[in-house]
């Protein structure tokens, strides 16, 4: 099913006048389209975030979409409402024209249990 999500990509971090940090986050609009992915091996120290839960989903975007690893992807889409911390991004080619298919996000969510 098509979805649409926001990409939230920092174009660059400036700072105030006393010296901290301000993101300049830009928000794109997509469409695209998740999916749950099962992935092992990966854990979260039960020391450092307490009890957990976490979801690896993968996000189908558009070949002309611009993400990168450490960019947030956000939706209200039932089913799928959050921000996910973009992980990874792949931009798999179509087999007979060699060009750019689509970009595949995985992505990583982390909420608190109940």
């Amino acid at each position: 099913m098509v979805h649409t999500c926001q990409v939230l990509h920092d174009t660059g971090t400036t700072q105030n006048i006393a010296g901290s940090p301000i993101p300049n986050m830009v928000s794109t609009e997509y469409k695209c389209s998740f999916e749950n992915i099962t992935t092992s091996g990966f854990s979260v120290s039960n020391t450092d975030a307490g009890k957990v839960i976490i979801s690896s989903p993968v996000v189908f975007l558009p070949d002309n979409a611009i993400v990168q690893k450490g960019d947030f992807i956000s939706t209200t889409e039932l089913n799928w409402a959050g921000t996910y911390e973009v992980q990874k991004v792949d931009a798999p080619e179509d087999l007979f024209s060699g060009e750019i298919d689509h970009i595949e996000a995985f992505l990583m969510e982390v909420a608190k249990r109940g």
